[in-house]
């Protein structure tokens, strides 16, 4: 609801402080290599073995994960295994059914990616500045983009004005 948004704007705000702490005046950048996957939904972009900000943007998001739960905007975390897996997501499949089941008669059923579709591809991908943490909306009117409606958004290495 309104109120929830807000309340989760208000801790985004609040976390521009630890922002600082954490990255001081350069935002934090990562390299990646490698592809991997959520299930056979999601495609990402694998962080690198070698990355300088990594510790930095781990500790600074387990801080923003206590900041939202200690406010009750998140569930707590179950602590088994890694809450947080750091990655650039490529592609996501739809949720609408593909082309063949419709064309069966069959019901909807999600597009799937099969790993033998990328495994063994892109060694490198670069290194890339993380310039801000966005708070998005997961549900309701996408953008024409495809990307998640922003809500609010944190820039990372720099203090935000007012602030």
């Amino acid at each position: 609801d309104d109120a929830d948004v807000q309340r989760a704007r208000d801790a985004l705000r609040d976390c521009a402080p630890l922002a600082q702490r954490a990255f001081g005046q350069a935002p934090p950048a990562l390299s990646f290599s490698g592809l991997g996957s959520f299930g056979q939904n999601v495609l990402f972009a694998r962080v690198g073995p070698a990355n300088a900000d990594l510790e930095a943007l781990s500790r600074f998001v387990e801080d923003v994960r206590q900041l939202y739960e200690h406010r009750e905007l998140i569930p707590p975390s179950p602590g088994e295994g890694p809450a947080w897996v750091p990655h650039v997501t490529l592609l996501k499949t739809s949720r609408a059914s593909s082309p063949k089941k419709r064309r069966r008669g069959g019901g909807a059923g999600r597009l799937r990616i099969r790993p033998e579709s990328y495994e063994g591809l892109c060694a490198d991908l670069g290194s890339h500045a993380l310039p801000s943490l966005e708070l998005c909306a997961m549900r309701g009117g996408g953008a024409d983009s495809g990307y998640y409606p922003v809500l609010a958004e944190l820039p990372l290495g720099q203090l935000p004005l007012g602030v």
